[in-house]
């Protein structure tokens, strides 16, 4: 994606109905979704377009998949980017399809990878032309970032520093990237990690839990943010999108509520209002100590 390269939770951003049906295999609905959730993007206080994530994983059929969708404002590009990837229980890729809708221009790749080759049709504005590349042994879809971040021999663990190569889905290229786990933190109530992202030459801040489910996503050189939300109209109202075009990707509406935040929605107002009630007893205890000090005199 090229917003959603950006964002790599991977994750970042980026129409037609028929156009998304046509290129995207349908969803396999024995599969089991382990993650789904949408997103709400923000640039300089503005509410600029949604991020939609689902991860499931085919016990049958031993593989992952990664399904997303992204659209933005027209203030932000009138971006609308599809990512289907699909990977072994090792997560070796086994192949992806991308799709990018902005104004009149379009963008598809259908790659697929046998025996450490990538063959890949590229489809820029209708004009298809076909790429072969090499790929090492160790190299995964971006999209799989965290799952890889997981099987990885520390995992996700404070300090730990991972050095990976990745294929960034929008381009069918591969790049070198790094991830540091900076710090363990408290994040709407549940126990999560702080994490510094870099890929394709951009640094990002991840926030995960220790489920290995994204959270929150910034980008400092650009300002923006994706979100996770337990509600999906606080991520999609106001921003123009086509349900068909969503449903026709995921197989149907995604409810987005399978994930914790989910679970426990009112982790964050309970924290809050904690908060509140702590400050408030600050203010009552020092109000009454300066009145007692000033009765003393």
């Amino acid at each position: 994606m090229e917003i959603a390269a950006k964002y790599r939770l991977k994750s970042s951003f980026y129409s037609l109905s028929l156009f998304i049906g046509v290129l995207f295999f349908s969803v396999n609905v024995q599969a089991n979704v382990i993650f789904e959730g949408y997103f709400r993007i923000m640039q300089q206080n503005q509410h600029i377009g949604f991020f939609i994530q689902r991860y499931e994983y085919d016990a049958k059929k031993k593989q992952f998949t990664s399904t997303s969708f992204l659209r933005t404002s027209p203030s932000a590009g009138d971006i609308q980017e599809s990512i289907q990837a699909t990977a072994d229980q090792s997560l070796k890729p086994l192949r992806h399809r991308y799709t990018l809708v902005r104004g009149t221009q379009t963008k598809s790749i259908d790659a697929s990878y046998i025996n450490g080759v990538m063959d890949a049709i590229v489809t820029v504005n209708n004009r298809p032309q076909k790429l072969q590349s090499k790929i090492g042994p160790h190299t995964f879809q971006s999209t799989f970032l965290t799952y890889m971040l997981l099987q990885s021999k520390e995992g996700v663990s404070k300090g730990n520093k991972f050095r990976f190569q990745a294929i960034a889905e929008e381009e069918a290229k591969v790049y070198p990237g790094e991830v540091y786990v900076e710090s363990e933190i408290a994040y709407k109530g549940q126990k999560a990690f702080r994490i510094l992202n870099t890929f394709k030459g951009s640094k990002f801040v991840n926030v995960m839990n220790i489920k290995g489910e994204p959270l929150f996503v910034r980008a400092p050189a650009s300002g923006m943010t994706l979100e996770l939300v337990n509600d999906p109209i606080d991520a999609t109202s106001n921003q123009p999108y086509n349900p068909k075009n969503i449903e026709l990707l995921f197989g149907g509406m995604p409810s987005g509520k399978i994930n914790e935040l989910h679970k426990n929605p009112n982790a964050s107002t309970m924290i809050q209002q904690q908060q509140m009630m702590d400050q408030q007893k600050v203010k009552v205890n020092n109000s009454g100590n300066g009145n007692q000090s000033g009765k003393s005199n």
